[in-house]
């Protein structure tokens, strides 16, 4: 009788008179070595490591912070988490390979698992450049002591411009410099934050976000928008005018405990509490409610000789909740508990990321070119709005200056 070892044997020989003897597919995979450039505590992913090269004996995965390597040394990385912002520089070195392939040739991996945004604001021209990891957005920050002190309720979920308004007539005290809202004109926030108002009210500062090309400054909703801004300061005194700005402002005031709200950064809250103690809410909701956000992405290096490694780590690590921010995976941030943020910021991210907008990679065409000249009229609009100007106008004559 034909033992199993016989007929194994005989199998063998067969190939080997075919002259195929590739065995190549029993044969053992070479090690190799990743180097992920990580945000955050390198304790989070320790961990996450351990697991993977437990289910992959021959990836090993070398964690390193760019923070100490310095973000020069950007290309030695195998994978990286970078911003949005960040990777059109990137783009523009060549440096993350387009993981369109990757996606389509993967059947247990689809990008209809993350938010929309996260995907839109990670793609150009149909070119995927990294998997969807975290985001930050524009929340309102609050003022908790000065709440208390005027019995004023706290902000939630489902509040409304006119909520806020309402909140932010009771707790000013103009006399006392004590103010319910403060803004910003200098920064980012300063672009950012009354690009909320007009977007909030249905208006655009671009005419495509994901792939602008040039401004809309004075659309009809722009003003309708900047109006509610404009009313906080000029018509209802709830935000500092020209005579009330201590410098630096807005901070000095927000430090001192005079600002009861504000907008920051998700990822600046916990900054703020070092001092304060601050509370955090969605932005309030208008007609189209939505706050700006930016995304940070998982990408892969052209530099590095394992795509399939990087692969496999990529959608590894993108299946498991950031170690700060909001997760981009729809189930990873409907999921209590699952972020290392605290429930409060947890709490409002979740709200808040379905609705968040921003602005696309695409560095090209005429408003790209004449950027700073863009930027210089909209906040020069902006600045006039918060020292008195009618809105209109002040738009009006904005645009004049974008319309190359």
């Amino acid at each position: 009788m034909t033992t199993i070892r016989q007929t194994l044997a005989l199998a063998c020989l067969v190939v080997l008179a075919a002259g195929c003897s590739d065995f190549s597919f029993i044969a053992a995979k070479e090690p190799v070595t990743l180097r992920f450039f990580y945000p955050g505590d390198p304790g989070y992913y320790e961990p996450l490591v351990e697991a993977f090269q437990r289910e992959n004996k021959n990836i090993t995965v070398e964690l390193v912070s760019p923070q100490v390597v310095g973000f020069q040394r950007i290309g030695e990385a195998d994978v990286l988490v970078v911003p949005q912002f960040f990777l059109t520089n990137l783009i523009e070195q060549g440096i993350p390979i387009d993981l369109s392939t990757w996606i389509a040739d993967d059947p247990d991996f689809s990008l209809d698992a993350f938010y929309p945004a996260g995907v839109n604001l990670l793609s150009t021209e149909g070119k995927r450049w990294a998997i969807p990891y975290m985001a930050d957005m524009l929340v309102m920050v609050y003022n908790r002591d000065l709440f208390d002190a005027s019995q004023v309720p706290y902000p939630d979920a489902a509040w409304t411009w006119d909520g806020f308004l309402d909140r932010a007539l009771r707790l000013t005290h103009a006399a006392e410099g004590v103010f319910g809202y403060a803004y910003y004109q200098t920064g980012q926030l300063a672009m950012y934050e009354p690009m909320v108002f007009m977007y909030q009210y249905g208006g655009r500062l671009f005419d495509n976000l994901e792939d602008p090309t040039t401004l809309k400054i004075n659309d009809p909703y722009n003003v309708t928008g900047l109006q509610l801004y404009a009313d906080l300061v000029h018509r209802h005194g709830v935000a500092p005018g020209p005579r009330d700005r201590p410098a630096p402002y807005p901070q000095s005031g927000i430090e001192a405990g005079r600002y009861a709200m504000w907008m920051g950064w998700l990822s600046e809250v916990e900054g703020w509490r070092e001092d304060l103690d601050v509370g955090v809410a969605p932005i309030p909701n208008g007609p189209n409610p939505v706050t700006i956000g930016t995304a940070y992405g998982i990408a892969i290096s052209s530099q590095t000789l394992h795509h399939e490694a990087a692969w496999a780590w990529v959608r590894f690590i993108s299946q498991y909740a950031p170690p700060m921010l909001i997760p981009l995976r729809q189930s990873l941030a409907e999921l209590k508990g699952a972020r290392s943020v605290d429930a409060e910021l947890s709490e409002v991210g979740r709200v808040s990321v379905p609705r968040m907008i921003g602005m696309g990679l695409n560095p090209e065409g005429p408003l790209w070119s004449k950027w700073g000249i863009a930027m210089q009229a909209f906040s020069g609009a902006i600045f006039a709005i918060q020292n008195g100007d009618p809105v209109g106008p002040a738009l009006d004559a904005a645009q004049r200056k974008v319309d190359f």
